[in-house]
C-alpha cells in the first residue's frame, strides 16, 4: 500500500512542478505561502488505558445478592382505607364507627338508637411492594445503573493501546488579486491517523490489550445484568419510589445477609470518586522531511488558488440564507485538554466527563515552579510505592524460603529416624496372601489358555453370570453356584455342581466344605485334562437344562504383573508381623512357607487347604507332584445326574457359638475383564458380602444409625477408623476400642467396655473370641437401642480420657455408595 502512495504522490508534484515552471502566478501564491506567518507541528502519541478491577469486582460479588432479592422482594399488608356507599359495605370494624363518629355529616337518618349512615369507612388489607427495604434496592438499582454506564460509555469501543499521528498546519498571509485588492487568507490543515497498533506492540502492550478486553468484557455483562434489573417486574413495580440518604439500618437490612451485601455495595459507590481508569502514554515531537515540506507549500498553493477562482471569482448557487441577530460574543472558559495537566485536578472521574473550568472556577494556573515541586512529589510517591512493593516481595520471598527450610530440616529428620529405626531393628519377615486375580495373573501361558477356554465354554449358557472374589471366581445359574475355579501354583482347579461319586475317574476327585456344593473337582494341568473338564461341563447343563446361547470368544489372558505392582493394585496383600510399621529403609525378606509346610509333613500333620491356599507363592507348586496318566480317550458318562431338589440352608452366622470363626466372606466384585455381575438380592441365602456391601443393602434406617454412631466416635481427638472386608474398626493410639459390624438390617456396635459397665439390657451383651478387646455388643435396630449405645460410647471415653475434637460430621452412606473396587478393604476413611 505503501508503495502505491509513493508512486501517486511522485506523479503528482512532478505535474505540479512543471505547473510552476509554466505558470508564475502560480509560483508566486507557493512563495507567498513559504513566507507566510505559519505554525505547523508533527506529533506521534501512544495512548494507554488501565482499568481499576476494584470496582468490577465489588459490583460481581454484590449481583447475587441483588438478584435474590429482585426475584424474591419483600411484600408487606398495609390497611386501605375507602369510603363506600352503605349498600356496598360487607363488614363494619371497630375505626368504621369511629370514623362516623367523627364524621356526622356521612349520617342519612337517626330513629330512637338506630343510625342509618349513607356511607361507610371501608378497610381492607393488600400486599404492597412499597417497603422501606425495597425502596432502598430500586434506589441502588437507579444509582449504580448511572455508577456503571457513566464508566461504561467512556470505555465502550476503545482498547488498551491506542497510537495516533496528528498533523497540524495553521497560516496567515496577504494576497494582491490582479485588480490590486488586498486579501487576507488563513489557510488551516489537521490529518490524524488514529489505530491500536501502527507499530509493532510490544509485550507489555499486548498484555495491558488483553487486561483491557478481559475488564471491558465483565463491564459489559454488569451492565447488561443491571438493565435487565431495571426492566423486571419489581423495578417497575417500584417505579420512582426511591429513598434519600443516608440509609435506615433497619433490622432486615443489617440481619439478611443480602441487604448486607447490597448496603455494603451502597457505601462503596457512594465512597468511590475515581474514574474507575487511567490513562498515562508518552507524546513525541517530531519534523517531518524538509522535502515533505517543499510539497506542502505546492499542495497549499494549488488548495488556494482552486478555492479562490472556484468560489469567489465565479457566480455560484445560495441554497440558504440566514440573518444574524446582533448578539455579544461567549468567551469560551473550557481549557484546552493538553493544557488540563498544569491545574489541580482532585477528581479524576469528572475530568473526563466535565470541562474542569466548570468545576474549579476559582483555581489558579500554576508557576513553573509550583508544577516541578508537584512533579517532585508524583516522582517521590511513584518512588515509594515501588520501593515498598519490592520489600513485600522481598519478605515473602525469605518467608516461602525459610517455610521450605524449615520443610526440608523435618524431612530429613523424619528420614533418619526412619533409618536409625530401621537399623536397629533385623529384617523384617513378611509373607503375601494372594488374591485368585494374582494368582492368574502371574500364571503361565497354558493355563490362562485352559481357563479362557473354559469361561467361554460356561458363558455360552443363557442366565450363566460370573463374579470374581479374593479366593475364586463363582458361576450361577438363577442364583445357584454351578461351578468355581481356583489357581494353586502351575494348576487350574475347576469345581462342577455333579456327583463325584459318579463321576470320578484320573482327573477328578471329591470336594469337601465349603465346596460341597461344587463337590466334583476337576485338576487341570494338560490339554486333555482341559478337554474331559469341557466335556464334563456340557454334561452338567445338560443335566441343569440350561439353555445354549451364543459361543463366546472372549479371551481372558492378562499380562504378567509383579508382586509389587500387585501389591500397589491390592490384588496381593503383604502380611507384617504385629507393632511393625514399614518404612523405606526396612530390609524385608519373604518367608518360605516351603520350609514350613516340610516340617509339618515330617511330624505328619495335614496342611489346610486354606494356608495353602493363602500363603502360598503363585509360582510354587506346594502340593506332591503326581505322575497321572491321561487317558487315550474321554469317557462317556453312563448316566444322568439330577440337580439337587433344594439348595441346603446356610447356618445363620447369629446363632453359631461365638469362639468358632466363620470363614471369610465371598464378595462379588465387578470382574476386571467385562464380564457381567451376579446381581445379588436380600433374599438369597447363599450370599455373604464384604461389610461395604452388606452397609449398602441394609436400608436407609440403618445407615442413619451408623452415621450418628461413627461421627460420635470420631468427634474424640486422636480416633481413626479403618474399613476392612468384614467390619469397620476404631482405634486409639494403636488400640481397638470399638467396632462396627452389619448383619442382615441390623448394626452390632462391639465397645472396650468392660461387662460390668452396663446394665442388663434387651440390647447389650458381651462377646467371646476373636472381638474380645471388644467385648461389649450393643444391637443396634432402634431408637432406644441408638441412644443407648451414644450413651455408652460417652462413659468409654470418659474412662479414656479422650478429649472431644472439633469435626465436621460427614454422611457416609454417600461416601460408600459406588464402590467400585470393594476388594481394597485397607481404606482409611
Amino acid at each position: 500500500m505503501n508503495e502505491k502512495y509513493e508512486e501517486l504522490r511522485a506523479k503528482a508534484f512532478s505535474a505540479l512542478q512543471k505547473l510552476s515552471k509554466q505558470n508564475a502566478d502560480y509560483d508566486e501564491i507557493r512563495m507567498i505561502l513559504g513566507a507566510a506567518d505559519t505554525q505547523a507541528s508533527l506529533k506521534q502519541r501512544v495512548i494507554r488505558k488501565s482499568i481499576d478491577t476494584e470496582w468490577i469486582s465489588r459490583v460481581e460479588q454484590a449481583l447475587p445478592a441483588l438478584d435474590i432479592i429482585i426475584r424474591q422482594p419483600m411484600v408487606a399488608i398495609e390497611d386501605v382505607e375507602e369510603i363506600v356507599p352503605i349498600e356496598l359495605t360487607r363488614v363494619v370494624s371497630e375505626k368504621s364507627v369511629k370514623h362516623l363518629a367523627q364524621h356526622t355529616n356521612l349520617i342519612r337518618e337517626i330513629k330512637g338508637e338506630e343510625i342509618t349512615p349513607s356511607k361507610l369507612l371501608n378497610v381492607y388489607r393488600e400486599e404492597t411492594y412499597l417497603t422501606y427495604e425495597n425502596k432502598f434496592i430500586n434506589t441502588l438499582l437507579a444509582r449504580l445503573s448511572a455508577f456503571v454506564d457513566r464508566r461504561y460509555r467512556l470505555l465502550v469501543g476503545g482498547s488498551g493501546v491506542a497510537q495516533d499521528y496528528a498533523f497540524d498546519y495553521d497560516a496567515g498571509f496577504e494576497h494582491f488579486t490582479a485588480e490590486q485588492k488586498r486579501t487576507e487568507a488563513k489557510i488551516k490543515l489537521q490529518i490524524a491517523l488514529t489505530s491500536p497498533d501502527f507499530g509493532e506492540l510490544s509485550d507489555t502492550d499486548i498484555d495491558l490489550n488483553n487486561q483491557f478486553a478481559a475488564a471491558l468484557e465483565r463491564i459489559e455483562r454488569i451492565n447488561q445484568a443491571i438493565n435487565a434489573y431495571l426492566s423486571s417486574p419489581f423495578a417497575q413495580k417500584l417505579g420512582r419510589n426511591y429513598i434519600r440518604p443516608p440509609v435506615i439500618r433497619t433490622n432486615a437490612i443489617l440481619k439478611n445477609k443480602n441487604f448486607k451485601d447490597c448496603l455494603s455495595l451502597w457505601e462503596f459507590i457512594e465512597g468511590y470518586d475515581k474514574a474507575g481508569f487511567s490513562i498515562f502514554g508518552e507524546e513525541y515531537a517530531e519534523k517531518p522531511a524538509d522535502h515533505y515540506v517543499t510539497d506542502l507549500y505546492s499542495t497549499m498553493a494549488l488548495q488556494y488558488t482552486q478555492f479562490y477562482q472556484g468560489a469567489v471569482e465565479q457566480d455560484v448557487d445560495i441554497l440558504a440564507k440566514r440573518q444574524l441577530s446582533e448578539t455579544d460574543p461567549d468567551f469560551s472558559r473550557d481549557f484546552d485538554e493538553d493544557l488540563l495537566d498544569d491545574y489541580l485536578v482532585y477528581d479524576s472521574e469528572y475530568k473526563k466527563m466535565v470541562p474542569v473550568s466548570r468545576l474549579m472556577d476559582n483555581r489558579k494556573k500554576l508557576s513553573d515552579d509550583e508544577r516541578a515541586i508537584r512533579e517532585a512529589i508524583e516522582v517521590a510517591l511513584r518512588a515509594d510505592a515501588i520501593l515498598t512493593a519490592e520489600l513485600l516481595r522481598a519478605e515473602e520471598e525469605a518467608r516461602r524460603l525459610e517455610r521450605e527450610r524449615i520443610a526440608a530440616k523435618q524431612e530429613r529428620r523424619a528420614r533418619l529416624a526412619a533409618m536409625e529405626l530401621a537399623a536397629s531393628r533385623a529384617p523384617v519377615i513378611v509373607y503375601y496372601k494372594y488374591s485368585f486375580l494374582a494368582r492368574y495373573i502371574q500364571s503361565e501361558q497354558e493355563l490362562q489358555e485352559h481357563y479362557t477356554a473354559i469361561k467361554n465354554a460356561l458363558l455360552s449358557y443363557a442366565d450363566v453370570t460370573s463374579g470374581t472374589s479374593w479366593e475364586r471366581e463363582t458361576f450361577k445359574l438363577a442364583k445357584r453356584s454351578i461351578a468355581r475355579m481356583r489357581v494353586k501354583g502351575k494348576t487350574l482347579y475347576l469345581y462342577l455342581a455333579m456327583d463325584p461319586e459318579k463321576e470320578i475317574g484320573t482327573y477328578t476327585s471329591v470336594a469337601t466344605g465349603k465346596y460341597s456344593d461344587t463337590a466334583l473337582q476337576i485338576k487341570i494341568k494338560s490339554a486333555r485334562a482341559c478337554k474331559y473338564a469341557l466335556a464334563m461341563i456340557a454334561l452338567m447343563m445338560e443335566q441343569l437344562g440350561a439353555q445354549q446361547g451364543e459361543a463366546q470368544s472372549e479371551d481372558y489372558a492378562m499380562p504378567y504383573e509383579t508382586t509389587d505392582e500387585l501389591v500397589e493394585r491390592g490384588l496381593v496383600k503383604m502380611i507384617v508381623p504385629d507393632g511393625i510399621v514399614l518404612n523405606e529403609f526396612d530390609v524385608i525378606v519373604k518367608k518360605d512357607m516351603s520350609e514350613v509346610f516340610s516340617a509339618l509333613k515330617q511330624t505328619g500333620e495335614q496342611i489346610p487347604e486354606q494356608v495353602i491356599a493363602e500363603a502360598s507363592d503363585p509360582a510354587e507348586d506346594l502340593e506332591p507332584e503326581e505322575q497321572i496318566s491321561a487317558p487315550e480317550e474321554i469317557p462317556e458318562p453312563e448316566e444322568q445326574i439330577s440337580a439337587p431338589e433344594e439348595i441346603p440352608e446356610p447356618v445363620d452366622s447369629e446363632q453359631a457359638p461365638a469362639n468358632i470363626e466363620t470363614a471369610e466372606p465371598e464378595p462379588y466384585v465387578p470382574d476386571s475383564r467385562g464380564v457381567s455381575v451376579l446381581t445379588v438380592s436380600d433374599n438369597d441365602p447363599n450370599f455373604r458380602g464384604t461389610y461395604i456391601m452388606r452397609y449398602l443393602q441394609a436400608g436407609r434406617d440403618l445407615h442413619a444409625d451408623h452415621n450418628t454412631i461413627k461421627n460420635t466416635l470420631l468427634a474424640y481427638s486422636g480416633i481413626g477408623a479403618r474399613v476392612s472386608s468384614e467390619c469397620e474398626t476404631f482405634m486409639r493410639n494403636g488400640e481397638v476400642i470399638a467396632r462396627i459390624n452389619v448383619k442382615g438390617k441390623n448394626l452390632y456396635l462391639y465397645l472396650a467396655l468392660g461387662q460390668g459397665a452396663y446394665s442388663k439390657s434387651n440390647y447389650v451383651s458381651s462377646v467371646k473370641g476373636k472381638y474380645t478387646d471388644t467385648s461389649l455388643l450393643i444391637k443396634v435396630k432402634s431408637e432406644g437401642s441408638c441412644k443407648l449405645a451414644l450413651s455408652m460410647i460417652q462413659t468409654m471415653m470418659q474412662r479414656l480420657n479422650a478429649q472431644p475434637a472439633a469435626r465436621t460430621p460427614r454422611d457416609y452412606s454417600k461416601l460408600y455408595t459406588g464402590k467400585e473396587e470393594l476388594m481394597n478393604f485397607d481404606e482409611i476413611s
